[in-house]
């Protein structure tokens, strides 16, 4: 690919996998750092040659931290499904419906005080 053909303001990263199970990588850009604020364009680039860069020179970190991301998402899922299959009952304990009474009978006999909501 040319970089001529792509849209102005474009980075690409092309990754293919050759037959033997290298990587092959292509990074291009067609940046007009005129139609951008002072040192966009710059930084967008500096940051397509760092990706290249630690494609080329850490591909098996790389890996590694995509593997991470993997089981997490994982585990995320699971943890979703599960809580879809499960139902939860709140019974709630007999000293609260105690109380709950309790204080329904001192409302009853006038010992509570009841507060007006604020009108502002």
């Amino acid at each position: 690919m040319d970089e001529k053909d792509l849209e102005l303001n474009t980075l690409h990263l092309s990754l293919s996998i050759a037959s033997d199970g290298t990587l092959g990588v292509w990074a291009g850009q067609n940046v007009d750092p005129n139609t951008l604020d002072p040192g966009t364009g710059q930084y967008f680039i500096d940051v397509l040659n760092g990706l290249r860069c630690q494609i080329d020179t850490n591909l098996d970190h790389l890996a590694h931290i995509g593997a991470m991301m993997r089981f997490v998402q994982e585990k995320v899922e699971e943890e979703r499904f599960e809580e879809e299959e499960e139902e939860f009952v709140f019974e709630p304990d007999p000293e609260l419906l105690k109380k709950i009474e309790e204080a329904k009978v001192k409302e009853a006999n006038g010992k509570v005080v009841k507060l007006h909501k604020k009108l502002h």
